[in-house]
């Protein structure tokens, strides 16, 4: 008689692939069997999925067979009914048995030979533990307070120099993020900031609330598996600069401005879903429009450092932030703006 007997498992022929999970978890969950090695339930998914090119990339919502196809399968069980019926009868196995060469009878160099051990198939490696699933876009916003700093010179007004700090500002920022590939990805984000500034005792400002609205097109290229990359950025937005009216009192002018950035956003922490990161980079700013007067090109400096946390249905994130911009204007003469502050948000991912 011959049996078939297939390893237990808790699952149906397909399963769905849900938010954070990999191919090892899916195995784990569906099978009670060990998960590595040349036999594990990991090479047998891959085995019944042969549309999966990359074992390091699924996608949230992707249909995976779990079992053989039943057309394969009943195939198969009937070569092995058509091979029953066609079984040697005994008197011929007898014969057979006879005409056997023994043991004694190989010569000792093949006897060797054939003892050595097969060669083993490379398996899919441990690391696979690690795969994420690569979420086809991202929407996300943080919410932000901030401190601005401007020292500023008036060549007009002899000179005049003042130093103006912010209170504590809030700002809204909110992005789209497309991961066209493992390496490609580009951003879409427009963020929105509200300041008041103090007087700067003796003096007094003119205008201490300013409102600023910065459009960015960003575009990223992926180095590293723990989510490193390095990132281009073109955007628009608002500006603004300190100039003296008199002596004794000072006004917050506005002027529109673009900026190009290049950075690299370091991803040196990866673990239990809670990831770190450092950002560095740099850029230039150029005046495009202002009221009364031309803004020379000028340069700016950034960093960043975040965290975020994983969760089953969103990502939780949070950064401290600083920037120091150096411009110039002929009408309005030197200054130096600093930005100092703190970023909570919140992201989804689609597919």
């Amino acid at each position: 008689m011959i049996s078939m007997s297939l390893p237990f498992s808790t699952f149906a022929l397909h399963c769905q692939v849900q938010m954070n999970e990999n191919l090892s978890t899916i195995a784990q969950r569906h099978f009670s069997e060990k998960v590595y090695g040349r036999d594990g339930s990991l090479n047998k998914i891959l085995s019944f999925n042969p549309q999966i090119k990359n074992p390091n990339l699924i996608f949230v919502g992707q249909i995976l067979q779990l079992e053989e196809n039943p057309a394969s399968l009943t195939s198969r069980r009937q070569t092995l009914h058509t091979n029953k019926k066609n079984r040697i009868p005994a008197s011929e196995q007898e014969d057979t048995k006879k005409e056997e060469v023994t043991e004694s009878e190989i010569p000792t160099e093949i006897q060797k030979e054939t003892l050595k051990e097969a060669p083993v198939l490379p398996v899919v490696e441990e690391k696979i533990k690690k795969t994420e699933m690569l979420p086809m876009a991202l929407l996300g916003f943080d919410l932000g307070l901030q401190y601005v700093k401007i020292d500023g010179v008036d060549t007009n007004n002899q000179n005049a120099k003042a130093n103006v700090l912010s209170d504590a500002s809030p700002s809204l920022h909110l992005w789209w993020q497309q991961n066209h590939s493992e390496k490609w990805q580009t951003q879409l984000s427009v963020k929105f900031s509200k300041f008041q500034f103090q007087d700067p005792a003796p003096k007094t400002m003119q205008n201490k609330n300013v409102n600023s609205t910065d459009f960015d097109g960003e575009i990223r290229y992926v180095v590293s598996t723990q989510g490193s990359f390095v990132f281009t950025t073109l955007g628009a937005g608002t500006e603004f600069f300190l100039r003296a009216i008199d002596t004794n009192t000072l006004k917050i002018d506005h002027a529109g401005l673009m900026h190009f950035k290049l950075g690299y956003n370091w991803a040196f922490l990866d673990h239990n879903k809670t990831k770190a990161h450092w950002l560095l980079g740099a850029g230039i700013v150029a005046g495009y429009s202002a009221s009364t007067y031309k803004v020379d090109p000028g340069t700016l400096f950034f960093s960043e450092l975040g965290i975020l946390q994983n969760l089953k249905s969103m990502n939780l994130s949070g950064s401290l932030f600083y920037q120091t911009l150096e411009q110039e204007s002929k009408v309005l003469g030197d200054q130096t703006r600093s930005d100092v502050g703190i970023r909570f948000g919140m992201q989804w991912s689609f597919n």
